[in-house]
């Protein structure tokens, strides 16, 4: 956790000089927004690769940071093109934060009026172009690192069949699941938990007090005045939700959530952006930029505290788990004809919900103990071994599904009544569910 941190602290810095914000308020609420963003929280939870993808962030905006300074020199394009890479190696969805980096990045030049809108835009090809570059090298290194070492491209989340006709021929689904999953990142329940805290309602007047503060930039900068200049800007604006969810794009399979979604929480980088180009100092101006501020202050707090829900509701589950670990496991041992040799057959999972989940994140605080399929049943395994002090001499599935078919289990009620824990055939059963009868 130590080195996930400071990970994220030297991002946030790199972020703030790539963004150019300047103003101490702007630098205070990046830095918390990154310290306590449900994507960092849930990552957390995720030990064994956590540092892994907070290093894939901190990458993913140097590249997007190199980029920026290509025009200085040749090596930030290859140090972009590096960085690129390294993001896409620790976890592919990262590269939407280089993308809407770069989106912003763009969007803060319309408004600052400093290039015409033509230079604007063969920037950004070129900018877009290079991270293009970094996702081909790394499709052609994972290529010949796999066949280096005889292993085929995995299909999971539907990357074995990634394909430009593929990709095209999905858009019209994959576009409209973009716009929805920033939707529900906003104002839903299935990325995050919002009701409880009033996210929906606080992102509502965000949005409507942001939607003011765009009309003033444009109308401020005059940028009305020359249509094509209107049009890229709002064109931009538009495909922010997109680049956010590019990874759907790009593998129609995947759906996004707080973890595979890093660049949902740019929209609020986005709006810092925005009050950072407002320089007019009249009332209306000020009242926008006060209640902005306001706004994302109180959102952090509810991340202060949907993060510690999460952390207790992970706690209350560990708990229940270790409990009833200890009851079954008591059971087990006191059998008449146990033996240590005999194998184990748990029916289900262990389920339980916390009464901290409703205030929660989501993800992870709905979570049971193991995971919720029939495979998460042979995690007990890891659990008693780790937490207990037993190897338990666990079944094979083809042994579960010999004894969820006999009429002995049938009859037998479920934990933790009396004759929960039961011998069959020589098996020690615990009925915890009615579990899986199919292959």
């Amino acid at each position: 956790i130590i080195e996930c941190l400071i990970f994220l602290g030297i991002a946030a810095t790199v972020l703030c000089r790539l963004l150019r914000f300047e103003k101490s308020s702007a630098i205070i609420i990046v830095s918390a927004l990154i310290a306590t963003a449900p994507v960092f929280s849930e990552t957390f939870m995720f030990i064994y690769c956590a540092d892994s993808y907070c290093f894939a962030f901190l990458s993913a905006i140097l590249s997007a940071y190199f980029i920026d300074k290509r025009w200085k020199d040749t090596k930030y394009i290859l140090l972009g093109i590096l960085f690129g890479v390294i993001s896409l190696s620790l976890y592919q969805a990262y590269i939407a934060v280089t993308v809407v980096l770069i989106i912003i990045r763009t969007i803060s030049d319309i408004l600052q009026r400093n290039k015409q809108i033509k230079e604007l835009f063969l920037d950004m090809l070129i900018d877009l172009g290079i991270v293009l570059i970094s996702m081909v090298f790394y499709f052609i290194l994972t290529k010949v690192i796999l066949a280096i070492n005889g292993v085929e491209f995995a299909s999971y989340k539907g990357a074995g069949s990634l394909t430009p006709i593929n990709i095209l021929k999905n858009l019209p689904i994959t576009l409209k699941d973009s716009y929805m999953s920033t939707f529900n990142f906003l104002f839903g329940e299935k990325i995050l938990y919002n009701n409880f805290w009033n996210r929906n309602i606080l992102n509502v007047i965000l949005l409507a007090v942001d939607f003011i503060l765009m009309i003033k930039l444009i109308i401020y900068k005059k940028i009305y005045n020359n249509i094509l200049d209107l049009i890229f800007l709002l064109f931009l604006i538009i495909i922010i939700p997109i680049c956010i969810n590019i990874i759907i794009i790009i593998m129609p399979d995947t759906r996004t959530n707080i973890v595979t979604g890093p660049a949902l929480f740019l929209i609020y980088i986005f709006v810092i952006s925005l009050i950072q180009n407002n320089i007019s100092k009249n009332i209306i101006n000020r009242f926008v930029i006060v209640s902005n501020i306001i706004i994302i202050s109180i959102l952090i707090f509810t991340y202060i505290m949907s993060d510690n829900a999460t952390y207790l509701a992970r706690d209350e589950v560990f708990e229940n788990y270790y409990s009833i670990s200890n009851e079954i496991l008591h059971k087990v041992h006191n059998l008449e004809g146990y033996n240590s040799e005999m194998k184990l057959i748990f029916s289900d999972n262990i389920r339980y919900k916390s009464k901290f989940t409703k205030m929660a994140n989501g993800m992870i605080a709905n979570d049971y103990e193991t995971w919720n399929n029939i495979d998460g049943i042979w995690l007990n395994y890891q659990f008693y071994d780790r937490y207990l002090g037993t190897k338990l001499n666990m079944g094979t599935k083809d042994d579960y599904f010999h004894i969820l078919n006999t009429e002995d289990f049938r009859k037998m009620p479920q934990f933790p009544s009396n004759g929960s824990v039961k011998i069959i055939d020589n098996f020690v059963v615990i009925k915890i569910g009615l579990g899986y009868y199919k292959k």
